[in-house]
């Protein structure tokens, strides 16, 4: 097989198995830089949950709703959220039926949003989110 179409088919099969964590039955939305989302004690909680997290999200401070957000947001553990995270938050803010129909179009709109993400937040430009600029998202300011 010739080595250049292994890339497309790695980063689609990566993106498949990435894709297999999102919540495709359920129809909310996570957006990066909404505070009604972090604030949904009752949503955050079934994520916590989900990830064997033993934390009370009604007791948690507006930092540890962040910190915990961030966390739940970072697949990989890798301490920071890539474009395919990012990406992969976009298409959790799709309804069941809209998942069915993504398209070309939707795919071009989700990577400019990706870019703009990461060009408007992503202060060393590394192509990660760390949980500094993540913070800034939400206008939370840093220590």
């Amino acid at each position: 097989m010739d080595r250049s179409a292994l890339t497309p088919i790695f980063l689609a099969t990566l993106a498949v198995v990435l894709l297999g964590r999102s919540c495709f039955g359920d129809e909310h939305a996570h957006q990066l830089g909404n505070m009604a989302d972090i604030k949904d004690t009752e949503h955050m909680q079934k994520h916590l949950d989900e990830e064997g997290v033993k934390a009370n999200a009604k007791d948690m401070s507006v930092d540890e709703e962040i910190f915990y957000y961030f966390t739940l947001h970072d697949f990989d553990n890798s301490s920071t959220i890539d474009g395919l995270e990012i990406y992969q938050a976009r298409l959790h803010t799709l309804a069941a039926d809209e998942k069915a129909e993504i398209n070309q179009t939707f795919k071009d709109k989700a990577a400019a949003d990706v870019d703009s993400t990461l060009k408007k937040y992503d202060q060393n430009n590394d192509g990660h989110l760390d949980y500094v600029e993540y913070k800034i998202i939400y206008n939370i300011p840093t220590e």
